[in-house]
């Protein structure tokens, strides 16, 4: 991951937390209209960033995953848990590829799977994302986030 892919990805999160924490408020209403308006536009050129990177690159470029994360997660913002299921299932087709069905590197799109299957109430899904989580902390005890999975996951339980 380039410190370009580092910075487009960072910025897309800090527009998505920035999004979520001024929706909220009735008192905003015009600003929260202004503020869809901005995400639809962000949306349309995460989208285009998308097609003209497989077009260039093929659909299994290493950039699509950071893409496929961040659209994911603004559509997350959006309510639109649907559309954040499939941009998530994209950007965890484009990491399992170069990686193993199984690794560190995927913790983050199969936490970002397992909130968004609650979300849609797919509790099955979750739980098998679960178990992928707890597969990879057991794999990987070395792994920085292992403790946190096995201790989050026994918490739930």
């Amino acid at each position: 991951m380039s410190a370009q892919d580092i910075r487009q990805l960072t910025s897309g999160i800090l527009i998505a937390l920035f999004l979520l924490a001024s929706v909220g408020s009735a008192a905003h209403a015009q600003s929260a209209a202004d503020e869809l308006s901005e995400c639809q536009q962000i949306e349309a050129q995460r989208l285009t960033a998308i097609e003209d990177d497989v077009a260039a690159n093929g659909p299994m470029s290493s950039d699509l995953y950071e893409k496929y994360f961040s659209l994911a997660l603004l559509y997350r913002v959006r309510d639109d848990h649907q559309q954040a299921a499939e941009a998530l299932e994209q950007a965890h087709h484009r990491q399992r590829v170069p990686h193993a069905l199984i690794s560190p590197e995927q913790i983050a799109v199969i936490r970002e799977l397992r909130t968004n299957s609650i979300a849609l109430g797919d509790f099955e899904r979750a739980i098998t994302l679960d178990v992928q989580l707890m597969r990879i902390a057991t794999q990987n005890p070395g792994h920085p986030e292992s403790t946190h999975i096995l201790v989050a996951t026994a918490e739930r339980q």
